[in-house]
């Protein structure tokens, strides 16, 4: 990859980062509404030990309740910038190189996933990518 396709690939893949994030900040919301709804454990030793699980209780739903507001800001800024590299990708002329960068960078697809859905070589299939960045890298220019 040259120099300039690499800065294409960095400018298309910054949201990769973001979304591996996300997808682990919902993991654990879901595992706090899955303890939310399994309710407080089950102590019946002393009011002491009830006092704790309500606390707990409470802290599970505040903890749950800021995750849920974090993945939707997240999800939020993620699809705007989605939508701005769609807009850049869809300037390409070439089809094939449109949904190899759509998969890729949208979708996020692996790449021997990409080949296997477009049946293509893998040489065909970095050749027509490395073409689609030089186009990117015209749109992308300060």
């Amino acid at each position: 990859m040259t120099d300039r396709q690499e800065a294409a690939h960095k400018w298309l893949n910054r949201n990769y980062v973001e979304w591996m994030e996300v997808q682990k900040l919902r993991q654990r919301l879901e595992l706090s509404e899955s303890l939310l709804s399994n309710g407080v454990s089950r102590m019946d030793r002393s009011e002491v030990q009830e006092d704790m699980s309500r606390n707990r209780q409470e802290d599970r739903q505040i903890n749950a309740s800021y995750l849920r507001e974090i993945v939707e800001t997240r999800l939020q800024a993620l699809d705007m910038a989605d939508a701005h590299t769609i807009q850049i990708i869809a300037k390409l002329e070439d089809p094939d190189e449109r949904m190899i960068l759509l998969s890729r960078y949208i979708l996020r697809m692996t790449w021997s996933a990409i080949e296997r859905d477009l049946h293509v070589s893998t040489r065909n299939l970095y050749r027509k990518r490395d073409r689609a960045l030089d186009h990117v890298a015209e749109h992308i220019r300060p």
